[in-house]
């Protein structure tokens, strides 16, 4: 059950962008770089944007560690593949960072010269 946690997460987050991507840039909520943080539009581009990777890695995560949970493989020796789908889900959440930074400077090239 403690493996479902990680992909729910994401979801509620995932979701939460999705609904409420026109918060005014602040320090507490939302997709947080100096990139998204640049001007409102951006700030809105970027949130819905990561909101949308949240709730697709939530998703996954969630049907992966369903799909392994009645698996005894270990990965590495170290961990059962339940307990590498949020890791892995993890390291995905993270190299979305400066995927959703560049897709913004894509798309609004005039706000980053």
């Amino acid at each position: 059950m403690v493996n479902y946690i990680f992909p729910a997460v994401c979801l509620i987050a995932g979701i939460l962008l999705l609904i409420k991507p026109d918060v005014k840039i602040n320090s507490v909520y939302g997709f947080r770089t100096k990139t998204s943080s640049v001007n409102e539009q951006t700030w809105k581009y970027c949130n819905t944007l990561c909101g949308k990777i949240l709730v697709f890695i939530g998703v996954i995560s969630a049907i992966l560690v369903f799909a392994v949970s009645f698996s005894e493989i270990k990965v590495f020796g170290l961990f059962s593949l339940v307990e590498a789908v949020p890791i892995i889900a993890a390291a995905a959440l993270l190299l979305s960072i400066p995927f959703i930074n560049h897709r913004c400077k894509k798309k609004y090239p005039e706000f980053y010269k």
